[in-house]
């Protein structure tokens, strides 16, 4: 029967390991971060440009039609002329 032999060094790993007491400075390439930070602005960027317009889509009725308790202007001030109608009338 034949026997089945140990290699005889461990494998290579893909990673060295550190010796002891040996710290490990990983370097990250400037350009690579500027690109991060460029997508983290622009995302931010485009955040806050898509809240403002949800708030404008979901506020423009009370920019557009807030309701005023007291008129301050008719056309009367201006010497224009009323059109007077029928109760029920509509103008077309």
């Amino acid at each position: 029967m034949a026997s089945r032999s140990r290699p005889s060094s461990p494998l290579p790993s893909a990673r060295p390991t550190p010796k002891q007491g040996a710290a490990v400075v990983e370097v990250v390439d400037p350009r690579w971060l500027l690109r991060a930070g460029a997508v983290v602005v622009a995302v931010a960027v485009l955040c806050g440009y898509l809240t403002v317009c949800g708030l404008f889509y979901y506020g423009q009725s009370q920019l557009v039609l807030h309701p005023v308790a007291k008129v301050s202007q008719t056309p009367a001030i201006d010497a224009l002329a009323i059109p007077q109608h029928p109760q029920g009338a509509w103008y077309v």
